[in-house]
């Protein structure tokens, strides 16, 4: 039996896509059941401070923010068994 290799490009992409997928559907879910909304919206921010790198003929601000909630986490999930099943 032979055993895929996936480079580390292809499983970042993938997993962000899932976690992508997964936001847009936790949204989507949490504007159609109100109810809802406190349970599948709140979730993790992963954030790196705004620095600026100044060049001084240009200024570029750098920094990220990642927000995780719950669906995005089970979209991530999903995603990763799906990819083993390949």
């Amino acid at each position: 039996m032979k055993v895929k290799q996936f480079s580390w490009t292809f499983l970042f992409v993938v997993l962000l896509i899932g976690a992508w997928v997964g936001g847009i559907l936790g949204q989507a879910i949490s504007n159609l059941i109100p109810a809802l909304d406190p349970i599948i919206t709140k979730g993790i921010q992963i954030s790196l401070k705004t620095t600026v790198l100044d060049l001084y003929f240009l200024k570029i601000p750098l920094g990220f923010v990642l927000n995780f909630n719950l669906i995005s986490i089970i979209g991530i999930v999903l995603t990763f068994c799906l990819l083993k099943k390949l």
